[in-house]
């Protein structure tokens, strides 16, 4: 829930904003870090974003604002700004990789996840 305030009073308004099927569409340049702990992105130009936004605004309890269009546009503008901001070259978002670092040593978890990965993998590939 979010207050509104007015001079006089402050009002209580929900505000509920649903983003889904999000999608960018441009070039990407990438980079991989020499110990695979971090990746930038770049994009060589401002991409294309494309996203399904649903939103809602009442106030009180069950008076529904006609502000729907307004949000979603604010929504919009501000990921595209963001966009901007941090990821169009000559900016790079840089992404934490962890995951991806290269161990010393393997636990016992790790060799089952591996052979289950391949097991599967040659499942995919017809192999037995």
């Amino acid at each position: 829930k979010v207050m509104c305030f007015s001079r006089k009073a402050g009002l209580a308004c929900s505000v509920l904003v649903r983003v889904s099927d999000f999608e960018l569409i441009g070039h990407l340049r990438f980079r991989l870090a020499e110990d695979l702990g971090c990746m930038g992105l770049q994009f060589t130009g401002k991409p294309l974003l494309q996203m399904r936004l649903e939103s809602t605004v009442h106030l009180g309890p069950a008076i529904p604002m006609p502000l729907r269009h307004h949000i979603e546009r604010a929504v919009r503008e501000a990921c595209d700004s963001w966009l901007e901001r941090n990821a169009v070259l000559p900016r790079e978002l840089s992404v934490k990789t962890d995951r991806f670092r290269r161990k010393s040593t393997l636990t016992p978890e790790d060799v089952k996840a591996a052979t289950l990965a391949a097991k599967e993998a040659s499942l995919r590939c017809g192999s037995p």
